[in-house]
């Protein structure tokens, strides 16, 4: 018998039966070449299973660092049911408040009425804060979901723990956003959100928000009391999760559909998008039970870190990449939010624009979305008037190819990373806001 080594991936053994199985079983030679044979056999189907695996596993999560820094974004009620008192002792609460941030923390101020204000920008510069707030004047209705909204994506600008801490007296009268759209992008996003309500709120719905994404609410009838619910808010947050964020990790677990059950090492854990905090470091087997079965992965937690997880039920999709004029829109993909897009610019008019964006970590990407057509949602952020056109749905086929998507919320104009075009809404002689604002400035 001749044996012959083959050195690809994987080997073969060409056995020659010419002679006596005798030699096989008797000649050392023969047998020290079956022995390095089979050994090489062994280390390649090692290699082969480990990439598999590799493949298999290394898409179902992702881990980001999170610092010791804390970012809080106070959102203020100026409608006009807040003049007077109520106003006075909401704007002495959250003063107080800013007062009683921890060294390296920062804060920002977004107040709410008919529209949506950022009346500054997140920092750590406590006398411009207190300052900022001091200029907030009552006017106006209650678009309370559309201030959440604005607040979340100002508390996600960083690497930090972001904080939303909102005020309100009422309810939410206009705005775009629903307490669903507000419940999902906290969650998904890992922003802790507490609330403050002042006589009649929804009580129900805003419980709702705020303990889904780790928070609290707290109410009061009385205006002289804000202050302390102020003081209360913040205890309990550094209480809950400040120093402990030192030696735990924290998860959010997404679906595509979503409203699914998590299990995490065997115990149900809530349904998604889930937000999970002050989680034990290592090695941990989520779980995500669809109709079809169950979807699993072997993940990662770490201290100071978040892992954020993403299954897809049949686990078999392409990458989306969404950028969009106005920039840092909210994206939903068949009702389900999927993230914002980046405020970093996008030239789109290369050849290569749609090489660059998937290149750039930046940009929004949506992992592994199926194979067939979806709803896509685009919403622009609630601070500035666009005009009547700020939302966009539009359908997209996903096949075997990756997608990049360039959507112009205001004109309706989708461009695709082939170079075509697709023309969503007609806008015939329509002005969009930036025409009618240089028009004014022809004017003057």
């Amino acid at each position: 018998m001749e044996i012959q080594l083959g050195y690809g991936c994987p080997y073969l053994l060409h056995l020659h039966l010419n002679k006596t199985v005798k030699k096989i079983l008797y000649d050392p030679m023969s047998q020290l070449k079956l022995k390095k044979y089979f050994m090489r056999l062994l280390i390649c189907l090692y290699c082969l299973l480990s990439v598999k695996y590799a493949l298999a596993q290394a898409p179902c999560y992702t881990i980001e660092p999170k610092t010791l820094q804390h970012d809080f974004v106070l959102v203020i009620d100026r409608s006009g049911s807040m003049s007077g008192l109520p106003l006075q002792q909401a704007i002495r609460g959250a003063q107080a408040f800013i007062g009683n941030l921890k060294t390296g923390d920062r804060g920002a101020i977004v107040a709410f009425g008919s529209e949506v204000r950022v009346v500054k920008e997140l920092t750590n510069d406590r006398k411009s804060l207190l300052q900022a707030l001091g200029s907030i004047k009552s006017f106006g209705n209650t678009v309370l979901y559309d201030g959440l909204v604005k607040a979340a994506s100002l508390a996600i600008q960083g690497d930090s723990n972001g904080i939303v801490v909102f005020l309100t007296d009422g309810i939410d009268t206009g705005s775009r956003y629903t307490a669903r759209d507000l419940e999902s992008i906290g969650r998904t996003e890992g922003v802790y959100m507490y609330g403050i309500g002042l006589g009649t709120v929804d009580e129900v719905i805003l419980r709702k928000i705020s303990k889904s994404t780790g928070g609290m609410l707290e109410t009061t009838a009385d205006p002289n009391q804000l202050e302390s619910l102020y003081d209360r808010v913040l205890v309990s947050y550094y209480d809950s999760y400040g120093e402990k964020s030192r030696k735990t990790s924290s998860y959010v677990v997404r679906s595509m559909p979503s409203g699914r059950t998590v299990s995490i090492d065997g115990k149900t854990v809530g349904v998604t998008p889930l937000k999970l905090d002050n989680w034990k470091p290592g090695n941990h087997k989520v779980e995500v039970e669809f109709e079809g079965g169950i979807w699993s992965c072997q993940s990662v937690a770490e201290q100071m870190h978040r892992t954020t997880i993403d299954a897809r039920e049949d686990g078999i999709g392409r990458d989306v990449w969404v950028v969009s004029r106005p920039k840092g829109a909210s994206v939903f993909v068949d009702d389900v939010y999927v993230g914002m897009t980046s405020i970093r610019p996008v030239q789109t008019s290369g050849d290569d624009w749609a090489d660059k964006v998937t290149e750039d970590v930046h940009q929004l990407r949506i992992p592994l979305l199926s194979r067939g057509e979806h709803t896509l949602r685009i919403l622009t952020m609630p601070d500035f008037d666009y005009g009547s056109d700020q939302e966009l749905s539009f359908s997209i086929m996903i096949g075997d190819t990756d997608r990049v998507i360039s959507v112009d919320i205001l004109q309706g104009n989708i461009l695709y990373e082939d170079g075509s075009k697709k023309y969503v809404r007609d806008r015939s002689g329509v002005e969009n806001a930036f025409e009618e604002l240089d028009a004014l400035l022809q004017e003057k």
